[in-house]
């Protein structure tokens, strides 16, 4: 029986039918440049057999290997799951990967994919399933170089009013300056 399961499961990967199902909490993540993105997900068992998470796999176009960190997936992602339907078949969200979107990242939209591998032992490297990663980098705009004038002008006439009523106040009759 243990032999047509590893079968059965083996065909499935081999087949590119995925028997785990993969999914972000997020569609498509929005990022600003220069900022970190945490990337939560879940897995869930799509068999009637163990599954062993053994691997994982990410690539996202655009970023460079280094920028792109799944370990956080290992360290929280459960050892096996348990067949679909039975406690331990789904791993709710928990952290996939960590993500350093550069200062100098043009805007623009980066799809990639996160693959999860394992099978039916500890040391299975089969593709359990996949899901597309899409990450949508927005430039900030700079406020206006006006509005920058503006608001130094007002400081500058603010710090200049309260000089005015420093002095005023110590050579009133009434203040404390000495002449």
């Amino acid at each position: 029986m243990k032999k047509l399961l590893t079968f059965l499961l083996v065909a499935a990967c081999c087949s590119g039918a995925s028997v785990l199902s993969v999914g972000f909490t997020d569609g498509v993540f929005q990022v600003t440049p220069g900022t970190e993105l945490i990337v939560l997900g879940s897995i869930g068992n799509l068999t009637g057999s163990n599954l062993f998470i053994n691997a994982d796999s990410v690539t996202l176009n655009g970023f460079a290997s280094g920028l792109v960190d799944d370990s956080p997936f290992l360290t929280n992602a459960p050892f096996f799951l348990t067949p679909q339907g039975t406690p331990g078949g789904i791993a709710g969200a928990f952290q996939f990967l960590t993500i350093s979107i550069p200062v100098d990242q043009a805007e623009g939209l980066y799809s990639g994919v996160f693959t999860v591998i394992g099978g039916s032992d500890g040391a299975a490297q089969d593709t359990l399933g996949a899901a597309e990663l899409n990450v949508n980098v927005q430039v900030v705009p700079e406020p206006s170089s006006l509005w920058l004038a503006i608001a130094g002008a007002a400081l500058v006439c603010v710090r200049g009013a309260i000089r005015v009523l420093i002095r005023s106040n110590r050579c009133s009759p009434g203040g404390s300056a000495t002449h």
